[in-house]
C-alpha cells in the first residue's frame, strides 16, 4: 500500500513539474483534492499498521526497537534478545554489584556503572 501511495504521489508531482501548460491548471485542482485524500489515507493506513504490528510485552524487539506496543519500550537484556517491557525505569534497573556490561546507563538510582581492572565485567556500584 505504501509503495502505491508513493508511486501515485511521485507520478502526480512529475506531471506537475514536467507536464504541459494546458493541463497544468486541471492537474492543480485534482492535486488539491486527491493529494489531501491520499495523505489522509496514508496516515490512516500507517496508524492501522502500527496498531496491528506492534510487539507485545516480553516479546523480542531485536532489530525493531521502535515497534513495541503503546506503553512499552524495547529493553536491552544482559543475556538474550531485547524485549518489550512496560515503560518504567525502577523495575528493570540493575541492582548493586550486578554486571552492567553493555548496559552502562541501566543501573538503579544512586548507582553507577564502574569499570573494573583486568578482564572483569563492569558492575553497578554506589556513586562516589
Amino acid at each position: 500500500m505504501k509503495l502505491g501511495i508513493t508511486l501515485a504521489l511521485t507520478s502526480m508531482l512529475a506531471f506537475c513539474v514536467f507536464g504541459d501548460k494546458e493541463n497544468e491548471d486541471l492537474m492543480e485542482n485534482v492535486l488539491e483534492d486527491d493529494l489531501l485524500d491520499i495523505f489522509m489515507d496514508a496516515i490512516h493506513m500507517e496508524r492501522q499498521e502500527t496498531n496491528q504490528e506492534c510487539i507485545a510485552k516480553w516479546k523480542s524487539c531485536a532489530g525493531r526497537k521502535l515497534d513495541c506496543c503503546e506503553g512499552l519500550e524495547c529493553w536491552k537484556r544482559t543475556w538474550g534478545h531485547d524485549v518489550c517491557v512496560p515503560i518504567t525505569q525502577k523495575v528493570f534497573c540493575l541492582a548493586k554489584w550486578k554486571s552492567c556490561f553493555e548496559r552502562k546507563y541501566d543501573c538503579c538510582e544512586e548507582l553507577e556503572c564502574w569499570e573494573r581492572r583486568g578482564n572483569k565485567h563492569p558492575v553497578c556500584a554506589p556513586k562516589q
